[in-house]
């Protein structure tokens, strides 16, 4: 099932494509002849076959919307996609819903999205301090979120940089290497919460590494209908 991007309006000349998907032996069967999978994906549980063939049918639709020739996305070398000459994109996936943005090189270096299912309160504690330093989520200054609701922000938040970093830098982060500064709510419903939030670098990783001070990005949160928050950063 086709979905709308929420966050596909916040950058210029970019394409976006996201759908609902079934971790099915049908939704594999119906998509798999249309979809090139790479030979590690055909040995892979059908599981990550299916978010595979999501992500791609993804980035095939967001290829349409830009009128390009067609592409097969395959993983190179790094295990990056290939993405079409003149172009750069980002492809993520929950357990039923994905999403691919394609951009055009001559704006933009890098980007990152990422999807998350909203986590439930008993892994939101477990994971806390292993994904965020404690000013992160001190609940205090984000009153209009719960406990769970911020820490999936900031795991999201975070591999959506990541992922736009890793072109341009070649390198893994981990989760304490940047912390959530900054989270500027825009829009919010009894459903949803959208808005801008900031990362920034820890001063050792800087010390290594030519970063910027502080990078912006978006956030979407849907709390009733899918139950993901969406994340975006471009470079």
């Amino acid at each position: 099932m086709v979905l709308d991007f929420p966050l596909a309006s916040k950058l210029k000349n970019m394409s976006s494509a996201a759908m609902k998907y079934e971790a099915s032996e049908s939704f594999y069967t119906r998509n798999v002849d249309h979809i090139t999978l790479p030979l590690t994906i055909k040995n892979a549980c059908l599981k990550r076959k299916n978010s595979y063939l999501a992500g791609r049918i993804c980035c095939q639709n967001a290829l349409k919307n830009m009128r390009s020739d067609p592409c097969d996305f395959m993983p190179d070398s790094l295990g990056l996609p290939s993405w079409p000459e003149g172009m750069i994109g980002s492809i993520s996936h929950s357990s039923s819903i994905a999403v691919a943005l394609l951009a055009p090189t001559q704006q933009y270096h890098s980007i990152g999205v990422d999807v998350e299912e909203l986590m439930p309160p008993e892994k939101s504690k477990k994971i806390a301090y292993r994904i965020a330093h404690p000013s992160e989520i001190d609940t205090g200054p984000h009153t209009y979120l719960t406990e769970e609701e911020l820490v999936t922000l900031i795991f999201s938040a975070k591999e959506s940089l990541y992922k736009a970093l890793y072109p341009i830098y070649k390198k893994y982060f981990t989760f304490r290497d940047f912390a959530l500064s900054k989270i500027d709510v825009e829009s919010r419903t009894k459903d949803t919460i959208s808005g801008r939030c900031e990362i920034v670098p820890l001063k050792r990783v800087k010390k290594d590494i030519d970063l910027t001070d502080s990078y912006k990005g978006w956030f979407y949160i849907d709390k009733l209908t899918h139950h993901v928050t969406y994340s975006l950063f471009s470079l």
